[in-house]
């Protein structure tokens, strides 16, 4: 499967028209992460979204009591990072490689200027 047609099944980006998706397709970058590598941290300023091309992530939170809660996994086809991202404001959680993994990442200021130039 393409990018695209990745890009095509992920519900925040299902509704935009093929023009729209290469666009976004064009914006995005691959990066890899090993096991166990954290990809978002925590109360850091959320700078990228990624979908997940292969493997799976752990999204977890930490306690005050410095105990981890598991939230959810993130699997092909799903985003994590995307409300820090688009809102700049902290990470809620941590996200965590379960295996080694390849995500689309798209960079917070390259979807910003995507949504100002498109209607």
């Amino acid at each position: 499967m393409s990018f695209f047609d990745l890009l095509k099944t992920v519900p925040m980006f299902s509704s935009l028209s093929d023009r729209e998706l290469t666009v976004i397709e064009a914006l995005q970058g691959v990066e890899t992460f090993r096991r166990d590598e954290v990809i978002i941290k925590q109360e850091e300023t959320g700078r990228s979204l990624y979908v997940v091309i292969e493997g799976a992530v752990s999204i977890t939170r930490s306690t005050p009591e410095a105990h981890k809660i598991r939230l959810a996994e993130v699997l092909r086809g799903e985003v994590l990072g995307e409300l820090s991202a688009l809102d700049a404001g902290p990470r809620l959680a941590d996200g965590t490689a379960m295996q080694d993994c390849k995500l689309l990442a798209l960079h917070r200021d390259k979807f910003l200027l995507f949504v100002q130039n498109e209607p």
